[in-house]
């Protein structure tokens, strides 16, 4: 079972790409994707192919800093940032003026690029 959305789209109006299938006043045409699905929906694979897959396994770590958007910042009381047993930043009142902080995109940015795993 499959779906796709959005289904339908006049060729003189879109308002979402890709669509399924295109229609203008006079005739109807499927994206290159609709025949995609077609196929699929026709042709029932009866074949399993084996595959095996090794990758490494990691556990990301978070590291950087953090952010806030700015039109958050007065719901926010306070801001503990702690790694193990060590505390790298406690903030009762967040404020732009807080410690370094960085403005960028609408967010206060706080943070260290040596803070890892917090």
């Amino acid at each position: 079972m499959s779906s796709y959305a959005p289904l339908f789209a006049n060729t003189h109006h879109t308002v979402w790409k890709p669509n399924l299938i295109y229609f203008d006043g006079t005739r109807t045409y499927g994206a290159p994707s609709y025949y995609v699905q077609k196929m699929f929906g026709q042709n029932r694979g009866d074949v399993v192919v084996d595959c095996q897959v090794e990758t490494e396994c990691y556990s990301p770590e978070i590291h950087g800093g953090l952010g806030v958007s700015l039109s958050q910042l007065g719901q926010v009381e306070g801001i503990s940032v702690i790694s193990g047993k060590d505390t790298l930043l406690q903030l009762e009142v967040l404020t732009s003026h807080s410690l370094s902080c960085e403005v960028f995109e609408d967010a206060l940015w706080i943070g260290n690029a040596s803070w890892q795993t917090y």
